[in-house]
């Protein structure tokens, strides 16, 4: 990221900032909490220990949720992008369970996995595993022909074509998969979290959303957003060392 965009990146955060203490400040504060409300007690909820304690948890099911979402879903979007007997039997299954509602599949993995670690994993890999895939199976699909029909005239054999020519071609749109799918992996925590009641940030997201305290829940909030802020700038750094080339 260039030093211009840093500087308009970090404006367009100080103008929302300043928009939401406005409104904040105009409209009744127990409803619409002033940024520096907002602030003050995302302050005491670290001082007091409530997020250090839960945001482990949540990194934890976060993360091997996410892990296997990107390994699986790289796997099997590769060999569906380059297998097309499997790519026909398996898209269905795929698409379908894309579509599925979270509202609707999330209480299905609590009533097999009930008060578990693995119902919020689950839930990660429902939300990010099936754009990974389809993501990483178009990118193979899009390979250009006649660079394949090129490696083909200079003797390279399947092999040789997928790893030298479709993955360094698809890497631009997996990587935008991954990107997706990471988003989403947030989401999918916060979610498994929820249906749980007790556990990570989500477990404290639904005690203050019970309370009606707008305040402390918009500061669990703000603890969501910096962490999806975080992986969103993980992604795009491991994204261009990778793809340095397309640039």
């Amino acid at each position: 990221m260039s030093r211009h965009d840093i500087v308009v990146t970090a404006g367009a955060l100080v103008l929302g900032a300043a928009i939401w203490e406005a409104v904040g400040r105009i409209f009744h504060p127990e409803a619409v909490p002033p940024f520096t409300s907002v602030v003050a007690a995302f302050g005491r909820q670290l001082s007091d220990g409530e997020i250090t304690s839960t945001l482990g948890h949540t990194l934890g099911s976060f993360g091997i949720g996410l892990g296997i979402s990107l390994g699986g879903g790289l796997v099997i979007g590769a060999l569906m992008g380059l297998w097309r007997p499997l790519r026909q039997a398996l898209s269905p299954f795929v698409s379908l369970a894309q579509w599925i509602p979270a509202a609707l599949i999330a209480p299905v993995y609590f009533a097999i996995f009930q008060l578990s670690m693995w119902t919020e994993i689950v839930v990660v890999i429902h939300f990010a595993v099936f754009v990974v895939i389809i993501n990483t199976q178009a990118a193979f699909e899009a390979t250009d022909a006649a660079l394949l029909e090129m490696a083909r005239s200079f003797g390279a054999d399947g092999r040789q074509a997928a790893l030298r020519i479709r993955l360094p071609a698809a890497l631009p749109m997996i990587f935008a998969g991954l990107r997706v799918g990471a988003g989403r992996a947030v989401k999918g925590v916060i979610v498994g979290e929820l249906y749980l009641g007790i556990l990570g940030l989500g477990g404290v997201v639904d005690k203050y959303g019970q309370e009606f305290d707008a305040t402390n829940l918009l500061a669990v909030c703000l603890v969501i957003l910096i962490m999806s802020l975080i992986v969103g700038a993980l992604t795009r750094a491991v994204e261009r060392r990778f793809t340095r080339w397309a640039d």
